[in-house]
């Protein structure tokens, strides 16, 4: 038997804060440092003023790839 991650969006307060990175490093991990992409990491919402939606198992994955996730309990 075979497990899949199942895809959690969540915006982008609530997503930082579970990643354990601000709302600002999360954003900038997208915009600025790009190893955050869109479609895979991040979504736009449906309207201009829309929250993004984060792929929350996507993002672990990439930030535990640079070394930026921190899981609770971890020194």
């Amino acid at each position: 038997m075979t497990t899949q991650k199942v895809d959690q969006w969540l915006p982008t307060g609530l997503a930082a804060r579970t990643l354990g990175v601000s709302h600002d490093s999360l954003k900038r991990y997208a915009d600025r440092d790009g190893f955050l992409i869109e479609g895979k990491h991040w979504r736009r919402g449906v309207h201009p003023n829309s929250p993004r939606l984060w792929n929350l198992p996507a993002c672990i994955d990439a930030l535990a790839y640079r070394g930026r996730f921190r899981q609770e309990g971890a020194a």
